[in-house]
């Protein structure tokens, strides 16, 4: 089983993604969302996306990203290891790089351009490579 955790919301009550996170888990993949968010937008990632297989939210766990510790919730509830999970975000210090450092595998959600081996420009492709691997 590979997890991803995606981006969910672009931009005030816009939300993507659902397409991806469900052609996902209906080819047996487990779909986390492991963020920084406050409690009133975590309830509405939560409303929007109802059947996710985790939720790693720091106002739960107490920590923000990129500390390990929400990392490991995420895991935890997944019942994965570490070198199983591809994670996506729109920040590189907490969605690339501080998941790379503990063995996720990390990318950094770039919608301007993908810059890099482990950059995105959306959601598509990073479904796409996760889908093939």
């Amino acid at each position: 089983m590979r997890w991803t955790s995606s981006p969910l919301a672009s931009g005030p009550g816009r939300c993507v993604g659902r397409t991806d996170t469900d052609e996902l888990r209906a080819n047996g993949i487990k779909v986390a969302v492991c963020s920084n968010l406050a409690l009133p937008y975590g309830e509405v990632v939560k409303k929007h996306f109802p059947d996710l297989d985790a939720y790693a939210f720091s106002y739960t766990v107490g920590v923000l990203k990129p500390d390990p510790t929400i990392y490991e919730a995420a895991l935890s509830q997944l019942s994965l290891g570490a070198k199983s999970v591809w994670m996506i975000g729109d920040s590189q210090r907490c969605d690339r790089d501080g998941p790379s450092i503990h063995d996720i595998r990390g990318h950094f959600l770039n919608r301007s351009r993908a810059a890099s081996l482990y950059d995105f420009s959306d959601l598509n492709a990073f479904r796409d490579a996760v889908l093939n691997c």
